[in-house]
């Protein structure tokens, strides 16, 4: 690499002396960069899912074979992958790393190279065949303002083969777009979900003895209001425009901005993967088809995807659900 020379695009080194690849297949980094920055300058606002779109950008420019993209889950506490490409079923369940480690792993803000000594950071999070399989992974981490939003994990890639000053200059060619993308897509709509919960579905009967006793006690008429929401069709239009999305972390996002939609009126139970219940006390203005239209109109605008229809939804009997 010839220090300080540039091509036309700004910040985006002369790579042309640097290694081209291995037995996967070559990777010339300037032309990739400048490829992928172009497509990180026109793209398209993806709403919440925005980090597996960047994720597909990234593995396909970069032929990422394997690894995933990490980030921070609603609690703050840990990163966990949103999308993945080439790991085994355990590696993506494992693959949940506490927030302190990996800030201290990505202390830098450059690439990060674990190998030799290093390699062993990383092993608690990966399968023994995945750690084994993967000898060198690479971690470039994404900031905006200097907060720690996503970070890519290559465990298999041409760019492996580059040296560390090489993914230092890719990875800041890059990080200020993507890192602006996920903010705005990403992390300011989320942050009105902090302290809104999701509940499980083990709790609904006690809070619908609670909403009927309550009915009784003020001498109101009508009752509680509950009612079943399925997301089947958001979620299979979600995941058609993204390949590699984990469905896990997309049911937790949607469920996480339900509740936040319905928080002044209902709490939101949790019902398998993909549907929920809504439980509230009645209210003679609350309409059930212009509430889950509503619902159903925000996430869409949200996770930017297309609905022919309205969410489906059946009104349920409280009484069903009374405590035993």
């Amino acid at each position: 690499m010839r220090g300080g020379e540039v091509f036309s695009d700004p910040g985006v080194a002369d790579w042309s002396t640097a290694p081209a690849g291995n037995s996967r297949g070559e990777i010339d980094p300037g032309m990739a960069v400048r490829a992928l920055l172009k497509e990180l300058h026109l793209q398209q606002d993806f709403g919440i899912t925005t980090p597996s779109h960047l994720f597909s950008m990234l593995h396909r420019h970069l032929r990422i074979t394997s690894g995933a993209i990490l980030i921070p889950e609603q609690s703050r506490q840990a990163f966990s992958p949103m999308a993945t490409a080439g790991l085994g079923k355990t590696t993506r369940f494992r693959l949940r790393i506490p927030a302190p480690v990996l800030r201290h792993l990505c202390l830098d803000s450059g690439a990060v190279l674990l190998e030799g000594t290093r390699h062993e950071e990383i092993r608690p999070y990966f399968s023994s065949g995945d750690i084994e399989r993967f000898r060198r992974i690479a971690l470039l981490p994404f900031l905006y303002n200097r907060e720690l939003l996503a970070a890519l994990v290559i465990c298999e890639s041409p760019l492996l083969e580059l040296n560390q000053e090489v993914l230092d200059v890719l990875l800041a060619a890059v990080t200020e777009r993507a890192g602006y993308l996920l903010f705005d897509s990403r992390h300011r709509p989320l942050a009105a979900s902090q302290g809104v919960s999701v509940l499980d579905h083990s709790l609904l009967p006690r809070t619908m003895e609670r909403l009927l006793q309550e009915t009784a006690r003020e001498g109101e008429t009508g009752g509680p209001m509950a009612l079943r929401v399925s997301l089947d069709p958001l979620v299979a239009a979600i995941q058609q425009r993204s390949p590699h999305l984990e469905e896990q972390y997309l049911s937790r996002d949607l469920l996480d901005t339900c509740a936040v939609l319905s928080a002044d009126l209902f709490t939101l139970f949790r019902e398998g993967q993909t549907s929920f219940v809504l439980a509230g006390p009645g209210h003679p203005l609350v309409d059930p088809d212009l509430l889950v239209h509503s619902i159903g109109n925000t996430l869409q605008q949200l996770f930017k995807a297309s609905l022919k229809q309205p969410l489906p939804y059946t009104l349920l009997d409280p009484a069903e659900f009374r405590a035993s």
